[in-house]
């Protein structure tokens, strides 16, 4: 939970480069979700994402495929 709300991240492979995305719900009972937010897109990302709450802001840590290197993101 998010300041209340249900949010994910996860690995959109809809596309062909793979994108790591996050989105909320906007509201409390996860009955309706904001647009979902591109955190990386840059190579094949969003692979074994966690999510987590870190002062109130969604961190998301993850692999990024094309060198493995394991990144971690915050939102201020």
């Amino acid at each position: 939970m998010v300041n209340g709300h249900p949010a994910i991240s996860y690995r959109d492979y809809t596309n062909t480069k793979d994108d790591l995305k996050y989105v909320r719900a906007s509201d409390a009972g996860g009955g309706s979700w904001d647009t979902p937010v591109t955190v990386e897109s840059e190579g094949n990302v969003g692979w074994w994402t966690s999510l987590a709450v870190v002062n109130g802001n969604p961190a998301i840590s993850y692999c990024r495929w094309t060198n493995g290197d394991l990144k971690f993101a915050i939102c201020y």
